[in-house]
């Protein structure tokens, strides 16, 4: 019976596996073949070991050839199981060539190893584990419970299903759970827990209920059918079997519909209803080839021959009970090829009764002899398989024992191995860490050594800019005061001999020099402000029509006298965000510079255009225009590039100085277009106020 519901699932798949490969008329994959020969072996783990065992073994070759861990995990429980299957029913008996029952006694030399189908399990434990194949690592430990239960090793068969049910529940396999409810209901009954019975079949019936599943109902009725047959509570029994009849008879499933039948022929039996059993008895037989279990047979046989014995047709009939007679030799005879002793034991009795009530006593008491020299077979047999298991277990306990210290040691290895590694990775970690940092200091060393380095060129490129500039502003200087001291002494030595025309020129010679000297001071001073950072930049939004306005009135007098036109071209207003007085000194700068290297006749115009969120001021004339040489040097420092003017005006030198300084520390950008002898056009940006900004000052 554990077969069966062991492998309900497997089988449906493999069914309509096979169903679609008919259908397609295409050949099985190698994975496919594996599995098969794994459902032929499950049919056959309980008639026929020996057959079951190659079966598992030829999966077990092909899933190697493939490197198929899952399906070598898969393939080796089942070599196990058969194995043990087949050992464990050559335990007692043995045939001979005349058909004689043959003891196993002190003369057999042979050994059952017991622990060669649990080292199956054990490894097949390592390749599930390596495929994470949670459904195999739980039919494994259900294998290791069954050799267990077998063994008489119901406590260790309890714990190896008590460790499937954890596996199933962390992952929440749901029929695997159910399985496992009647695996362990089954085992139970070995033991007559009815406790134990009851309680997981309860919890098997209440999660059929919640799956839904009417291959697993029909399963649960199946297992609770028996179980409750064996607790003699056998009303319940026959409705649980007969719904399990039914709903196989629905799935047309041959091997539950054989169970349901036979299962229901022996609570027929106990209930007396002989006909009744007869019937689900000649039902189940005429399935048998379905399942190929030639036990089940062996014992429906022996049923069969007991409830026709006892039937009313049987009690009545000398022909019922010659067929009565039959079906128990048949069984007697497949009991005897499969060392079926206890069926034997029954068989032999059955017919001590039957040839008595036909007075036959001849053969009644041969019958009596086989049953008296088989208990005394069974008893010496059960003391001597006693001792075997009791060998066994001491072997699989001191094997199990073996294979703990080896793993102790292995696990010992491991973590001395790791204890090396960790050791290992930290001085590793540790080294690459202090060569990590002697680089990161190497290159914040270079780094700040070649900042030094930068630095120092930078320090000397001002040092020498510093120097030139200052000789540049000396000499600036020293021209107006040698002019100033050159017209002091001629009027100190020299009026008496000048004439008045004579002293108003000189004096407006004077008042020029001393103009040039005042506005090169003015600049000087702002700058230095500009650079020591005392001048603070006060930005604001205003208009800038009117200091046009007022620069053009400023100016208009300078522009008068050199006979040149100044005039602007501003169409709106135009509000930028600046500080005003820097904003004021680079317009008077520009238009001043402008005025003095334009011709007498000349023109000089100032613009104002927006340009997406900037405002353009340029002034433009008509003059000289700048040398290609001298346009490299405007707006550096430490440059000489002060001209005279058309009318000989002197420079001051540091004016673009100040126009760039101050319009770029008012967020704008400056710069010029000149093509020599056509004339000079200087432009600056400034930031325009937005219409938003504007509103939110109104």
């Amino acid at each position: 019976m554990s077969g069966y519901f062991r492998t309900l699932f497997t089988i449906f798949l493999l069914f309509s596996l096979s169903q679609s490969q008919a259908n397609n008329d295409t050949p099985l994959s190698a994975e496919e073949e594996v599995l098969l020969l794994l459902e032929e072996a499950e049919k056959k783990m309980n008639g026929n070991p020996h057959e079951a065992y190659k079966l598992a073994e030829n999966a077990w070759v092909k899933a190697t050839a493939l490197e198929n861990n899952l399906l070598i995990g898969r393939a080796l429980p089942y070599m196990g199981e058969a194995l043990f299957y087949r050992d464990f029913g050559g335990f007692l008996f043995l045939k001979n060539d005349d058909k004689e029952i043959q003891f196993l006694g002190d003369d057999y030399q042979g050994e059952v190893d017991f622990l060669n189908p649990m080292h199956f399990c054990l490894e097949a434990l390592k390749f599930n584990k390596a495929a994470n194949d949670q459904v195999g690592l739980i039919k494994t430990k259900k294998v290791q419970a069954i050799i267990n239960s077998e063994l008489g090793d119901y406590k260790k068969a309890e714990e190896c299903y008590s460790e499937a049910m954890q596996m199933a529940r962390k992952w929440s396999l749901q029929k695997e759970i159910l399985l496992l409810y009647l695996d362990q209901a089954q085992l139970a009954e070995k033991t007559k827990d009815k406790d134990k019975i009851e309680l997981n079949l309860d919890s098997a019936k209440a999660l059929t209920f919640k799956l839904k599943n009417q291959n697993l109902e029909a399963e649960y009725q199946l297992v609770a059918g028996k179980a409750y047959r064996q607790m003699n509570n056998l009303n319940k029994a026959e409705f649980l079997l007969k719904e399990s009849l039914r709903n196989f008879q629905e799935l047309s499933y041959p091997k539950g519909i054989y169970e349901s039948h036979q299962a229901l022929g022996e609570v027929f039996i106990l209930k007396n209803e002989f006909e009744m059993a007869l019937s689900y008895l000649t039902k189940a037989r005429k399935l048998e080839r379905h399942t190929g279990d030639s036990l089940a047979l062996a014992q429906n046989l022996l049923l069969s021959g007991m409830a026709l014995a006892k039937s009313d047709q049987g009690k009545k009939d000398l022909n019922k009970n010659n067929q009565a007679i039959k079906l128990v030799r048949e069984s007697l005879k497949i009991a005897w090829k499969k060392s079926m002793k206890h069926t034997m034991q029954k068989g032999y009795q059955q017919l001590t009764i039957i040839y008595s009530s036909l007075q036959d006593y001849e053969k009644a008491k041969e019958s009596l002899d086989n049953q008296r020299q088989l208990d005394e077979l069974i008893i010496a047999e059960s003391s001597n398989s006693r001792i075997a298991e009791l060998e066994s277990k001491i072997k699989f306990q001191e094997k199990e024992e073996e294979l703990k210290s080896a793993q102790r040691e292995h696990e010992a290895e491991n973590k001395e191995q790791q204890i090396y590694m960790v050791f290992l990775g930290a001085i590793i970690l540790i080294l690459g860490l202090i060569i990590t940092l002697i680089i990161r200091n190497r290159r914040k060393i270079s780094l700040a050594n070649h900042q030094i380095k930068q630095k120092n060129e930078e320090l000397e490129a001002l040092n020498h800019t510093k120097d030139k500039f200052f000789s540049i502003i000396s000499h600036d200087v020293k021209g107006p005061l040698n002019s100033l001291r050159s017209f002091s002494n001629l009027l100190m030595n020299h009026t008496e001999h000048m004439s008045t025309e004579e002293i108003k020129m000189l004096a407006t010679d004077l008042d020029g020099s001393l103009k040039n000297l005042f506005g090169l001071l003015e600049n000087l001073l702002i700058w230095a402000r500009s650079q020591t950072g005392a001048l603070e930049i006060k930005a604001e939004s205003f208009e800038l029509n009117s200091l046009i306005e007022k620069n053009i009135e400023l100016l208009h007098q300078q522009a008068a006298n050199k006979n040149i036109q100044l005039e602007k071209e501003v169409f709106g207003q135009y509000q930028v965000f600046a500080d005003v007085k820097c904003i004021d000194t680079v317009i008077r700068n520009l238009t001043s510079n402008a005025l003095k290297f334009t011709e007498s006749g000349g023109k000089v115009k100032i613009l104002v255009q927006e340009k997406q969120d900037k405002v353009i001021i340029s002034v433009q004339d008509n003059g000289v225009g700048i040398h290609k040489n001298a346009q490299d040097k405007l707006f550096k420092v430490g440059e000489k590039h002060s001209t005279m003017g058309t009318s000989n005006e002197k420079g001051t030198g540091l004016g673009l100085l100040l126009c760039k300084e101050f319009v770029e520390k008012n967020e704008g950008t400056i710069w010029f277009e000149s093509v020599e002898g056509e004339g000079t056009t200087f432009s600056f940006s400034l930031p325009k106020v937005s219409e938003n900004a504007l509103v939110e000052q109104e």
